[in-house]
């Protein structure tokens, strides 16, 4: 497979449209006409990854964190990233980065984590119309209504959540009157027919629209095709930075910090507050991979009762002990440590439905940039 299919492939996965504005997200290094055949997966590209790339004749590196994220005034052999940007153009190596559109996503980053803990009735804390939703309503005749939804669908049109090939049709009578020249496929030149036909509707997101358009109409048996697409606003509650849910029953601070040390390990904890008794009752919890200082304010309006975060700023920190939100602060890289898997179960799943030979590893470079230190 070349890179522009894989490329292609992973926004269909992991939908480019989750991401926040500010994010840099999708293919950011290769030629489009190069030979895919082994990806390595990865959270931050740095020379220990690209060094075992080359190793490993590795042809894609899939990284959650941008190894581009500001504008490159020069590329040199210096400093940190041109000089990784500089050795994966000389060997040749490809880049495809997926970071908060991960974090969002339905069954991303974010909802790992929610399910790890046992959260109920999860729902996005700051929902936001992300993904570009389109409706398709076609006409078709009842000959062939089957036909072009059952092409809808294998293209991709029709999903929602957990559900495929989902529609809705309504009965109707067409009207239209061939001219010279045509062919129809019902009625007669020269004479206003009227013909039963079904109004058909569908759901797709905007990385399946032309797609789906195209084998509708390749489907469809009218020489002349009527059909609309209509942009939607709709908003979805299991999209978005960041899960709020609910303990199956609350549990006292003491026993939340037992689960969370579970979860992360008990050298990565931080709690924001010192003074805040061990009997306190936890039900409602908030969970931000990554940096959640943004959403403290919202955690708070949405009832946490504790947030969960890769890491927070100092005086956010201090905002929300003043405000009575817990913050349990666990370490940037813990809580996206899972992209990687998570990024190669996924390819590897949809690469083997679509018969694809590429193969997908997951790398044993440590890209950390923090160490506990040891003066022994």
């Amino acid at each position: 497979m070349d890179l522009k299919q894989v490329s292609s492939l992973l926004d269909e996965i992991f939908p480019p449209d989750y991401a926040v504005e500010w994010d840099k997200v999708g293919l950011q290094i290769g030629d489009l006409t190069s030979e895919v055949h082994r990806i390595l997966v990865a959270l931050d590209v740095t020379s220990p990854v690209v060094q075992e790339a080359f190793k490993k004749d590795i042809n894609l590196i899939v990284a959650h964190h941008p190894l581009i994220f500001s504008p490159l005034s020069r590329i040199l052999s210096t400093s940190y990233p041109e000089k990784v940007v500089m050795h994966m153009i000389k060997e040749g190596l490809a880049l495809y980065v997926l970071h908060t559109n991960l974090d969002a996503m339905p069954a991303g980053l974010n909802d790992f984590w929610a399910e790890r803990m046992g959260l109920k009735k999860v729902e996005a804390i700051n929902p936001e119309i992300r993904q570009r939703f389109y409706k398709i309503a076609v006409f078709v005749p009842e000959t062939h209504v089957e036909k072009v939804r059952s092409a809808l669908g294998q293209a991709g049109a029709g999903k929602i959540g957990n559900y495929e090939q989902c529609s809705f049709r309504t009965r109707g009578m067409g009207t239209f009157l061939p001219l010279q020249g045509a062919t129809p496929y019902l009625g007669q030149v020269g004479k206003v027919n009227e013909e039963e036909e079904f109004r058909l509707e569908v759901l797709v997101d905007e990385t399946h629209l032309q797609e789906a358009l195209s084998s509708m109409l390749e489907a469809h048996p009218y020489e002349e095709v009527a059909y609309d697409v209509y942009p939607l606003a709709n908003k979805s509650p299991k999209a978005g930075i960041g899960r709020i849910g609910e303990l199956e029953s609350s549990r006292s601070l003491k026993d939340f910090l037992q689960l969370a040390t579970q979860l992360f390990g008990p050298k990565n904890l931080r709690l924001n507050c010192t003074d805040v008794g061990m009997d306190r009752s936890i039900k409602r919890v908030a969970i931000v991979t990554g940096s959640g200082s943004s959403l403290v304010q919202v955690a708070l309006d949405k009832g946490a009762d504790v947030l969960i975060t890769g890491e927070v700023k100092h005086h956010d920190a201090l905002w929300a002990s003043e405000n009575g939100l817990l913050i349990v602060e666990v370490d940037h890289h813990i809580t996206e440590g899972p992209a990687v898997w998570l990024i190669k179960e996924k390819v590897e799943r949809v690469f083997a439905e679509r018969g694809w030979p590429v193969e997908v590893v997951a790398t044993d470079a440590e890209s950390g940039p923090w160490r506990v230190a040891d003066a022994q």
